[in-house]
């Protein structure tokens, strides 16, 4: 009692879209399989159910210094759901927001009340490069991010004031953030000590192997100057990125197949869903083949 009681001290966020909603009820599943959490204490929060974001498809808007169109069909289009627990908490107690390819391996997470906030209101993982946060997991206490608010958020994004590599790398609230651990947010790899896995690499999400890649790619420059990427990726005999491929490592995969299996058995995911899933082309079309069912 004493630890569910720790637990339901703060709420679980997963953002997500139609392509990636399968993926955020496994990630719901996960936790409720490992952990005494209430079931209404995990909300997952969907692209399509939110005004703001459906409001805001078509408009252009600041990426990676470019102006590129909103699209809520694209497989990234959650990602502005990350800043709105705060508000959706009115402002009050914490919140765990996550991925919805992110999966709970390990029963800690009430590890995260021994977390103090002090002059900080976000807890994150640091960033791949300098001066950078990972924004897809994220503790934080919503009574310091009033000013958290998608609308506002939206503008300033339309209006070139902010940029959304800036937004989603948290370098805009450097001296709020304080790090947390690699086992909290680990990319496509696992060990005994890690809490979340990761598999933030799309093209090798294991349920979308075949499928055909529809979300926002940087623009990479040709190499020399001159030479197409995809030609010589294609000589050597790299995957092109236009295609999911197969995870590389065997237990990720494995991992969230059985993680997949077990859901579907205990009736929170329904064969209905799959079957819809495989034709909206959201998995991949031999996802049968790969579950224990």
């Amino acid at each position: 009692m004493a630890l569910r009681k720790l637990l339901n001290m703060f709420k679980v966020f997963i953002c997500c879209n139609d392509d990636q909603l399968l993926g955020a009820k496994v990630s719901k599943f996960s936790i409720l399989s490992r952990e005494s959490f209430l079931e209404d204490k995990i909300e997952i929060i969907e692209a399509k159910k939110n005004k703001s974001l459906n409001k805001f498809h078509g408009q252009l808007y600041l990426r990676d210094g470019e102006l590129t169109k909103f699209d809520m069909s694209d497989l990234q289009s959650f990602t502005l759901l990350r800043f709105t627990p705060p508000k959706l908490m009115d402002y009050q107690g914490n919140a765990l927001v996550i991925d919805p390819d992110v999966f709970l391996l390990n029963p800690f997470l009430a590890e995260l009340n021994t977390l103090q906030f002090r002059e900080n209101s976000i807890f994150c993982k640091e960033g791949k490069t300098s001066e950078t946060w990972a924004s897809s997991v994220m503790y934080l206490d919503c009574e310091k991010l009033k000013k958290w608010d998608l609308d506002v958020i939206l503008e300033k994004l339309k209006a070139e004031k902010i940029d959304y590599r800036n937004l989603m790398d948290l370098n805009l609230f450097n001296s709020d953030i304080r790090p947390l651990e690699e086992k909290w947010n680990s990319y496509d790899n696992f060990n005994e000590e890690t809490f979340f896995l990761h598999t933030t690499q799309r093209v090798t999400q294991p349920w979308r192997a075949g499928l055909k890649v529809n979300t926002y790619l940087k623009p990479v420059k040709p190499i020399l100057g001159f030479l197409p990427r995809r030609y010589i990726h294609r000589l050597l005999k790299k995957p092109l990125s236009d295609r999911h491929i197969e995870h590389p490592l065997k237990k990720v995969s494995e991992f969230f197949f059985n993680e997949m299996s077990n859901a579907i058995k205990a009736g929170y995911i329904e064969m209905t869903e799959i079957n819809e899933a495989i034709k909206k082309g959201t998995i991949r079309k031999d996802i049968y083949k790969k579950l224990s069912i």
